[in-house]
């Protein structure tokens, strides 16, 4: 019996190596162009008009990966860990041009002004918002997006930098 469970433990410890080995691993020590990973998966004509800024990933970067979203290419990574986790996605049209970059960002961390805003709106200033938000930029500007809660229904919040307050209700 003992024999038999030795045998069973190896093979499932030799199982677990070959799932790990089969898994795509990107663990870079160095920043890089994302692009050198979306060659062979995103035409050509799309990663060659990609900004070069839009498509370098951070030192640390983990989980790095390319979707296709639509007619949109989705670039996403996470850097840190734990509860400093923060969650990246860099988004662009068919042609490679960039549309919109997102990240996570703490509801503590959220300029004031932007607070302000939420404070001056009639629904927002009732509304209680999760810990997080995201940071969106655009080339049109900077934007911040918050889920929230207001009288036992769920909203979502764009406010941008501004001070334009919208109010999308689910």
């Amino acid at each position: 019996m003992k024999r038999l469970m030795n045998i069973a433990a190896v093979a499932g410890a030799l199982a677990a190596v070959a799932v790990l080995l089969s898994c795509e691993t990107l663990d870079y020590t160095n920043k890089y162009d994302a692009r050198q990973k979306a060659r062979g998966f995103i035409p050509e004509n799309v990663t060659s008009g990609m900004p070069e800024d839009r498509t370098q990933v951070p030192d640390g970067a983990r989980d790095v990966e390319w979707e296709q979203e639509g007619s949109f290419w989705k670039l996403s990574y996470e850097v840190g860990a734990g509860v400093n986790k923060v969650e990246y996605e860099v988004w662009f049209d068919s042609d490679g041009n960039w549309v919109k970059s997102q990240n996570d960002i703490r509801f503590a961390d959220v300029p004031k002004y932007i607070k302000e805003y939420l404070d001056a709106d009639p629904v927002c200033s009732k509304a209680t918002f999760e810990r997080d938000a995201d940071y969106i930029e655009r080339p049109s500007g900077v934007s911040y997006r918050f889920d929230g809660r207001v009288n036992g229904s769920d909203i979502d919040v764009e406010v941008t930098g501004d001070g334009t307050v919208t109010v999308f209700r689910d």
